[in-house]
């Protein structure tokens, strides 16, 4: 474990070191009466307020009786989301709510246009429809399940008008697609001719089609 030295900052005027960002040590600042009090306003505190867990110490765990009635009573009346989820709808107007200048993260639309439209619900809604369609299933290996990526067959910085066309998207597991990166254009007619197979056609030469793809890019 490395230990953090110290330099000359670190101490108050008198010597102690100083609190986590503090320009003082505990001891000067609670002895100066005024910035004590002007402290304690502004975190919400007055002078003579004793705190409901003074004398404590760590956490504070809960007693049996009391984790048993909160179990009860969820089990009884569920919380406000149990089993549900929220509509498609319900994201949407939640995610508008939080864009462009309404975000508290807004730097003026700084953000490049290319990292907009990757993180947009379109985008996400369009992989999620690629994934249903090729039922969870890599269409070169035919696992199912797992780490998926919905795959553009054609390009996406050199095809914007096909950007979330679904005939241009085929899943693919990571150990199938990272072999794609940057070098989509060699794979497009391979990868049209997997979506017109279909996937029972796939099944037969799932063998074959990794193989396949790698002899392709090795003719580049």
């Amino acid at each position: 474990m490395i230990k953090r030295s110290h330099n000359k900052y670190d101490f108050c005027s008198c010597g102690l070191k100083k609190q986590e960002r503090s320009p003082r040590c505990r001891k000067c600042f609670l002895a100066d009466k005024e910035s004590f009090t002007k402290h304690f306003k502004r975190i919400g505190f007055q002078p003579g307020y004793t705190p409901h867990n003074k004398g404590v110490k760590g956490v504070v765990h809960w007693s049996p009786e009391l984790r048993e009635k909160k179990r009860l009573f969820i089990e009884k009346n569920g919380g406000p989301m149990r089993g549900k989820n929220h509509t498609d709808a319900a994201r949407k107007k939640t995610s508008r709510a939080l864009m462009g200048d309404k975000a508290p993260n807004w730097r003026g639309g700084i953000t490049p246009l290319n990292t907009i439209r990757r993180h947009s619900i379109e985008h996400k809604e369009w992989g999620r429809k690629v994934f249903v369609r090729d039922d969870y299933t890599c269409q070169i290996c035919l696992r199912r399940g797992g780490r998926l990526e919905a795959h553009h067959i054609k390009p996406w910085r050199e095809n914007k008008d096909i950007q979330f066309d679904m005939q241009n998207g085929i899943t693919l597991c990571i150990p199938c697609h990272r072999p794609t990166t940057n070098r989509e254009n060699l794979l497009v007619t391979f990868f049209q001719n997997l979506l017109i197979m279909g996937p029972s056609q796939n099944r037969v030469n799932s063998g074959n089609l990794f193989k396949e793809m790698e002899k392709l890019l090795r003719q580049s």
